[in-house]
């Protein structure tokens, strides 16, 4: 019910898919603008999704692992082991080992002695994903994502803020696409 009814919300049309929602279902709710009809522009607009309670109460911190912000394939090097599991069709044990060798000596993402592969098939390798696959799989990941997202906590006596950043590159030029400041609870 969930896929049909995100297709529904994003495809533009008044189709119902099998197990949807169109505008219909929602103005029975009171919801006279949806669905959007248009890709999620922030988390925030999914769980207004037909049936997406369900995966909030299966798994409350859901938002750690989606994004609107892709442009396709998971970066192999950046992804979460559990994505990695999921997509590379390998247990949540091998992606997580996976994960800290690509960290490299200090266990620390995003430092100068991170492991990079040159290829998706080089990491799927080091994975030991299934060979039989191999094609399928691949084709879920990148080597280098165009979409980085920084975040940084800044610090000022029990004051604690927190700056966000999505960027995406278009050649030479970086784009902003998201930019958020918060404050975060005092220590």
């Amino acid at each position: 019910m969930l896929v049909d009814a995100l297709i529904d919300w994003v495809d533009g049309d008044e189709l119902i898919s099998l197990n949807g929602a169109e505008e219909n279902y929602y103005k029975d709710l009171g919801y006279s603008d949806r669905p959007y009809n248009r890709a999620f522009r922030e988390l925030d607009e999914v769980p207004l999704v037909r049936g997406f309670g369900l995966i909030e109460n299966l798994k409350p911190n859901w938002r750690d692992y989606f994004t609107v912000w892709s442009n396709g394939p998971l970066d192999i090097h950046e992804a979460l082991p559990e994505l990695i599991a999921a997509a590379a069709e390998v247990e949540v044990s091998m992606a997580t080992e996976f994960r800290g060798f690509v960290a490299g000596d200090d266990g620390i993402m995003g430092t100068e002695d991170d492991i990079r592969f040159a290829t998706v098939g080089e990491a799927l390798d080091d994975l030991v994903s299934p060979t039989d696959s191999r094609e399928l799989i691949a084709q879920r990941f990148t080597t280098a994502g165009e979409i980085l997202r920084v975040e940084s906590i800044g610090y000022s006596g029990n004051f604690r803020y927190l700056i966000k950043v999505i960027s995406g590159a278009k050649g030479q030029q970086i784009d902003i696409l998201d930019y958020q400041e918060k404050q975060l609870a005092s220590e």
